[in-house]
């Protein structure tokens, strides 16, 4: 339960959530750090998505302008995808996603679904990083070691490519509608 915790005040002062997580794994080790950090990661954005909630569109339409109504009626009809796509993507810091869901109404079930599918690869990614890094400072044979580098360049090239490839178009999208 205090781990949850954790995730709730860290993601409050806009901790990176990323850190969380590997402390997490470095803490419980493999299993229960995904577990836990998966457990902390989805409790502590339903609090914050409920908070987006309370605090309702006009203080995110102060924040946002004029173009919030376009940006609503997409994230409203697609907020499974919109939700999945800023997990997998981080374009803005954890908390303020969750925020903006809750105020900009997206419906529960995708919020909570987009945000275990989205967070799920990310948080399995860190863990075999974290225990591939572990083993190589245990026993730094070139076995270990490369394969450490190996996997963090798989990771890098990954996430380099799905960014290219899908972190411009919903944006390129956005704009030519707003």
């Amino acid at each position: 339960v205090w781990i949850v915790g954790v995730f709730i005040m860290g993601s409050l002062v806009l901790a990176p959530v990323t850190l969380l997580i590997i402390a997490t794994v470095r803490t419980f080790g493999s299993a229960l750090g995904f577990f836990y950090d998966l457990c902390g990661s989805v409790v502590s954005a339903m609090v914050h998505y409920g908070l987006g909630r309370i605090a309702g569109k006009e203080s995110v339409r102060r924040i946002a302008g004029s173009r919030l109504g376009h940006v609503q009626r997409q994230i409203s009809r697609h907020g499974f995808i919109s939700v999945l796509f800023a997990r997998i993507v981080p374009i803005a810091p954890f908390a303020i996603v969750n925020l903006v869901a809750g105020a900009m109404q997206v419906r529960v079930r995708d919020f909570l679904l987009g945000t275990l599918a989205g967070m799920s690869p990310g948080i399995s990614a860190i863990v075999m990083l974290e225990n591939q890094l572990q083993r190589a400072l245990q026993d730094p044979g070139i076995g270990n070691i490369t394969l450490l580098m190996v996997l963090a360049v798989f990771f890098a090239v990954l996430g380099a490519a799905f960014y290219r490839w899908y972190g411009t178009r919903p944006l390129r999208a956005l704009n030519k509608g707003l």
